[in-house]
């Protein structure tokens, strides 16, 4: 190969480095005048390569004398086109010919302002990130963790040294890790995942609520080669909404029962038949305590003072108490049926008092399946008991403290239905017994 074609194939070299780095690249002749002025120098200084071709370098850029140090690094002071400063850092090399000779001058300027810019605003990202109480983490499409601020370490409980190097999916619940196949899927084809609500896990394997933004990662060519993720921690902001929901059916639940009262109130005021006002009483309460079956046992006098009877029944057949024991001759309810208060068991089975009046086998042969029971007394304003209201249910500990303050509510309304109903009673007795008077006494006269 000869000393030209090596020339030319130098420069053919050079054309193409000049075409594609980022740094102003220019090449004089040995007099000075530009014979190479790429695209970065055509943006730095402002002059396009028709403008500078041709022309002297030292028309846009004082250069310092070469004669001494031809080859070296400097930061000088330039004007673009438009007249703006230009702080820049030049290197100069020289070109000489295979003799020795000169044959000009290569230059690479680069915009010191323009680095300074982006190293300030690398590190301005970099305090946002690390500040931010949202985690930021970055990863590969692999899922495989780039970065991890302190926000991630506390949210995770992963330490940066721990996390980077490792697959995100540590932090994914087993039973959520395809939403990770998902969301690379949907990177690789450049999409973004916008407040995301999901489930991720602590070191200590505990789960939180998060929102979650993924955004794909480019390179300078636009491929994708990650993604970055923003996490933010909503399980309060879910407990607020799980805790106004609650509310909110509380209170309609609260509203339905506050209705559902005011009718049950308006049938016994105005209902004066014993049996009338004792159904209704027992169907209310079952419906308002959510119990199975609801049953009213009612204080009859006898000679020995100490007779009580099933009345009424709400939600279940006659039969299914038919060998059921008087509930006032029994351990667990006696004090509610001798009038000394309500009687709460959330599982009637673990009561030590179970099982006294029926040794080694509970409830009696054929009796319905009973976990849960509430019982109330009925008393009349004297303090006589009248009889009480048991409530039963299938399952544990369906009964709360709303639901006994309910029954006793119920019980107290069917006190005083059932005082009306008697006084109606007692009216109905007395006037029968004065019309028989008037009739004797009409007949004697």
């Amino acid at each position: 190969m000869g000393v030209g074609s090596h020339y030319d194939e130098s420069a053919a070299r050079l054309a193409a480095f000049a075409s594609i780095t980022d740094e102003a690249l220019i090449a004089t002749d040995e007099q000075g005048a530009v014979n190479e002025w790429n695209a970065a120098a055509e943006r730095l200084f402002g002059y396009s390569a028709d403008e500078m071709l041709g022309r002297p370098f030292s028309s846009v850029v004082t250069l310092p004398d070469s004669s001494s140090n031809p080859a070296r690094s400097i930061q000088i002071s330039a004007a673009r086109k438009d007249g703006r400063p230009i702080a820049m850092s030049l290197s100069i090399a020289p070109v000489r010919r295979a003799n020795g000779t000169a044959d000009g001058t290569i230059y690479i300027a680069r915009d010191l302002d323009a680095r300074a810019r982006a190293i300030r605003a690398v590190k301005h990202l970099a305090a946002i990130v690390e500040s931010s109480d949202d985690a930021i983490v970055s990863k590969d499409l692999n899922g495989i963790i780039v970065s991890w601020n302190e926000a991630a370490e506390r949210m995770f409980g992963y330490t940066a040294e721990e996390a980077i190097g490792r697959s995100i999916r540590m932090v994914i619940p087993a039973d959520r890790q395809a939403e990770e196949d998902d969301v690379l899927a949907r990177i690789r084809r450049g999409d973004r995942l916008d407040h995301f609500e999901t489930i991720r896990q602590r070191k200590d394997g505990s789960r939180f609520a998060i929102s979650l933004t993924v955004s794909p990662l480019l390179d300078d060519d636009g491929r994708v080669i990650g993604a970055s993720k923003i996490a933010r921690d909503i399980s309060d902001q879910k407990r607020l909404e799980t805790e106004r929901t609650r509310l909110l059916l509380e209170a309609e639940h609260n509203a339905a029962t506050t209705e559902r009262l005011n009718e049950f109130a308006i049938k016994v005021a105005s209902a004066l038949d014993r049996d009338t006002v004792v159904q209704a009483v027992t169907d209310a309460g079952t419906e308002l305590t959510t119990a199975a079956f609801g049953a009213f046992f009612y204080n009859i006098d006898d000679d020995a003072g100490d007779s009580l009877v099933l009345y009424t029944l709400s939600g279940v057949a006659r039969e299914a108490f038919s060998q059921f024991p008087m509930p006032r001759n029994t351990a667990v309810f006696e004090r509610t049926f001798r009038g000394q208060g309500p009687v709460r068991s959330g599982d009637i089975t673990k009561d030590p008092r179970y099982g006294h009046n029926y040794p080694n086998r509970g409830m009696p042969p054929g009796h319905l399946p009973v976990r849960s029971y509430l019982a109330v007394p009925v008393k009349t304003r004297s303090g006589e008991v009248l009889g009480g209201l048991l409530f039963g249910h299938p399952e544990t500990n369906r009964f709360t403290e709303q639901h006994e303050r309910l029954a006793v509510a119920t019980a107290a309304w069917a006190s005083v239905a059932l005082e009306n109903s008697r006084l109606y009673l007692g009216l109905q007795d007395a006037n029968r017994l004065k019309d028989e008077f008037l009739a004797t006494l009409s007949h004697e006269l």
